[in-house]
């Protein structure tokens, strides 16, 4: 009897070994891939391959060279900043063809941005390239002004945008970042102008932009920043209220 226990207990581990060393094999055969397979998959984690990503996410509208298609536009006219614009702002790709081109969180990670951009260097434009932008080299004070007389009549003075000609609308800047500041001036994407502007000056905007940001509103409160309208406002509602309350009571006193 202990030798027919023992013969049985030798059989199961020769059939359980194998099988083991077939569980523990199995996964490794499936993790070794370390690129795109033969059917064209996903790139591995970590790496950027701009070539996919533009064929997966873009080319299937603007084409495989950027020469546009029915469903997206031709991009021979565009340069490397407003292509970086548009991904890292979210603004591209979008869900379905026509859709509205509004900030969103972007897709793409900075890796990722840069080799789409730099796979579309060799059927774009190339101008204007993305800037470098550097705003604590900037002067705030100069930035002021020129954000006053050159971008302060769409985005508003405290850059909080607002509704323009027909559909159009200036987007606010309060998550606008120093690079797309700069990138924006340069390239002048959707309705906005390309402008010819030093570095200095380009870094000096963006230094003004930054401090709308955290504004110091050392006369009370800022009101959400809209301008006049609601100043105007609080100054009806509760200054000529208040008068008017007060009137009421010492008419209403015995």
């Amino acid at each position: 009897m202990h030798r027919r226990r023992g013969a049985g207990a030798s059989l199961l581990w020769l059939i359980a070994i194998p099988l083991a060393m077939t569980a523990v094999a199995a996964p490794a055969v499936g993790q070794s891939g370390t690129g795109r397979g033969e059917e064209g998959g996903e790139p591995a984690a970590g790496e950027a391959d701009g070539s996919f990503l533009y064929l997966r996410d873009c080319g299937v509208c603007h084409g495989e060279q950027g020469q546009g298609t029915p469903r997206g536009d031709n991009l021979d006219d565009i340069g490397p900043a407003e292509v970086d614009y548009a991904l890292s702002s979210g603004r591209m790709p979008v869900d379905e063809p026509g859709a509205e081109r509004r900030r969103r969180e972007p897709k793409y990670s900075v890796a990722e941005r840069r080799a789409i951009v730099d796979h579309m260097r060799s059927f774009i434009a190339g101008q204007p390239d993305i800037p470098q932008v550097h705003p604590e080299q900037g002067d705030v004070a100069q930035g002021a002004k020129l954000y006053f007389a050159q971008c302060a009549a769409c985005h508003q003075w405290a850059g909080e945008g607002g509704a323009l000609l027909g559909d159009i609308e200036s987007p606010a800047l309060g998550r606008v970042t120093p690079l797309q500041v700069g990138e924006v001036i340069r390239a002048g994407p959707l309705n906005m102008p390309a402008f010819v502007l030093s570095d200095e000056e380009v870094n000096s905007i963006a230094a003004y932009v930054e401090r709308l940001k955290r504004p110091q509103d050392r006369g009370g409160s800022g009101l959400a920043h809209f301008g006049p309208l609601p100043e105007g406002a609080a100054a009806w509602v509760f200054g000529l209220g208040v008068v008017l309350l007060f009137c009421r009571w010492i008419g209403t006193r015995e």
